[in-house]
């Protein structure tokens, strides 16, 4: 209801200035090059060290925090989710423009992160005391102020005490973020009570999947976290991981907005939707003013 809220000033505030608000995790047609940095000292000293990777990253994600019981549970969460992320970056897909140029991509935003240092997948930590000990050496070595520049796929957060799950593109349409968001939660609540669940398949076969689903989107095949020697579509991992969490959705009162996200498996996220669209106008103005109208249905 307050996301609800938000977004509709928001959307105030956007005609008063004569503009139009647009969900996507990347403006179609925005030149890097043109974009104005915040006059916020921390920023200022980020691009300092980032340059170009930096001012290259017009990006925006779908960050989501869920508050964890204590250090080690967001840490064993944080390394069993990884395996789910991918799919959850196939269902969000919706950056396959930038520069007004179609990238081949899905999510290109997932491919520009990458450029960042400390970002994707983050490597196993078992528990939070190894998990402080390396912030402990990048903060001492002054690679890092703090966690917040540390950009991995997910994150624990001990400033906030949460697990922060940042794979995720920015749908368009509004009833998806708050089912992504039903998603995460109740992934997050069957992890936590049995993190062991599924054995992890490696560093490289995760990272793998995620380069698949930032290609293909829905259309994507993974290396199977079970079994290496097959695949399976991404398709059959987003509906068995409907299946894996629909008690805890169920507990959560949730069911009903990730049930919105099966009509991503049966029509497409919304890369799709947007390439779609852009071969039906003439403008990328057009395709905005669309996405916009459809924000709400």
């Amino acid at each position: 209801d307050e996301l609800h809220d938000l977004f509709r000033r928001a959307e105030v505030l956007a005609r008063e200035t004569g503009c139009i608000s647009f969900a996507g995790s990347l403006h179609p047609f925005g030149n890097w090059r043109e974009q104005k940095v915040s006059r916020e000292e921390r920023y200022k000293k980020i691009m300092e060290e980032l340059q170009d990777s930096g001012r290259r990253l017009i990006t925006q994600g779908l960050h989501v925090h869920i508050g964890m019981s204590s250090g080690d549970a967001a840490v064993r969460v944080c390394d069993a989710i990884r395996v789910h992320l991918p799919t959850m970056l196939a269902l969000s897909a919706s950056s396959p423009f930038y520069g007004g140029h179609d990238t081949g991509f899905k999510s290109y935003r997932a491919v520009l992160l990458e450029d960042l240092p400390r970002s994707g997948m983050p490597g196993t930590m078992g528990n939070w005391q190894r998990c402080a000990t390396l912030l402990g050496v990048l903060k001492n070595a002054r690679v890092i102020n703090g966690i917040r520049e540390i950009w991995w796929d997910v994150r624990p957060h001990p400033e906030l005490g949460t697990l922060e799950i940042r794979i995720c593109d920015i749908p368009n349409k509004f009833d998806e973020l708050l089912g992504l968001a039903a998603l995460v939660q109740a992934l997050v609540v069957t992890l936590d009570h049995s993190p062991d669940r599924q054995a992890f398949p490696g560093l490289e076969v995760v990272k793998a999947n995620k380069w698949a689903a930032a290609r293909h989107g829905m259309e994507a095949r993974f290396i199977d976290p079970a079994d290496p020697r097959r695949t399976r579509s991404a398709v059959e991992t987003a509906e068995e991981l409907f299946s894996l969490v629909y008690n805890a959705s169920r507990d959560l009162g949730t069911m009903s907005h990730i049930g919105t996200l099966k009509r991503i498996v049966q029509q497409g996220n919304g890369a799709s939707r947007i390439l779609a669209l852009r071969r039906k106008r003439d403008s990328f103005e057009e395709l905005i003013r669309e996405v916009h109208g459809e924000f709400w249905t």
